[in-house]
């Protein structure tokens, strides 16, 4: 089986408040742990106290409300019982799906609370299921879960969610790649850049000249001369915003579609 000699890795997922690390807060975490042939090996599901009411509109969305919250523990108590679990068999991967988010909310939460970035990567399975699945309909992880026929619970639950992560990284072989990872930290004091970019900031403050290495788009994969401008994210997906040399203007650029990039020292700054 594809990955079967690989250390086990984490799907993970929360439900919040609302959408903004920061203003909203989490009020579900779960997890789930299995080896490299997909096989569960443990679980992790706990509700969080946000130490204010549930938003209506995201209560229609995960139906967790304030009496179900009521009994449970606050952030201080989950988010250090969450990383023990974690990192007491520490994954050779962890995933979520729109891992952006997920790493956003992690970091602001970790923070608030006066603990260490844990130093963790999480891969994203919606750019592993854009990049593998581009005629699907949508790329909503329930969608996409049983457009694979991958079974679970209630959407919008966090273990139940993260059976379908589960799921949808097994049936895509999502070791293979390709792969987009945020690191764990705090969106409100530094942008989340996918790990392996942060090269990007220095070219993009200097206006140096990049060579990429892309896959499809409207020339067809190959090389791509850029100038990069800036990293924004639309739809749960990373771009890098650069001037094409090529085309001769600017236009945004996938990232899980860039191969590799390389500076072209002996070009000059663009304006």
């Amino acid at each position: 089986m594809p990955g079967s000699r690989i250390g086990p890795s984490v799907a993970i997922d929360l439900e919040t408040t609302g959408l903004i690390p920061g203003v909203d807060r989490i009020v579900e975490v779960g997890a789930v742990r299995f080896d490299g042939e997909g096989r569960v090996l443990d679980r992790f599901d706990r509700l969080v106290h946000p130490g204010r009411p549930m938003s209506p509109a995201a209560e229609r969305i995960h139906g967790i409300s304030d009496a179900m919250l009521a009994e449970a523990e606050p952030r201080e108590v989950v988010l250090p019982a969450f990383f023990d679990w974690l990192l007491d068999n520490r994954p050779h991967r962890v995933l979520a799906h729109h891992a952006r988010f997920d790493a956003g909310f992690l970091g602001n939460e970790l923070a608030a609370i006066g603990r260490q970035m844990p130093g963790i990567e999480i891969t994203d399975t919606l750019a592993l299921a854009r990049r593998r699945l581009p005629k699907a309909g949508s790329h909503r992880l329930d969608a996409v879960a049983e457009l694979l026929g991958v079974a679970a619970g209630p959407a919008h639950r966090a273990l139940a969610d993260c059976e379908r992560v589960r799921g949808l990284w097994v049936a895509l072989d999502g070791e293979a790649g390709p792969h987009v990872r945020y690191p764990i930290a705090d969106p409100v004091q530094e942008q989340l850049i996918p790990c392996g970019w942060e090269g990007l900031s220095a070219a993009i403050a200097a206006g140096h000249r990049l060579q990429i290495c892309y896959e499809g788009g409207s020339r067809g994969s190959g090389p791509r001369e850029i100038t990069p401008r800036r990293l924004i994210h639309k739809g749960g997906a990373a771009y890098l915003v650069a001037f094409c040399h090529l085309e001769r203007f600017e236009k945004a650029f996938r990232l899980d579609r860039v191969v590799s990039f390389d500076l072209i020292e002996s070009a000059r700054p663009v304006a």
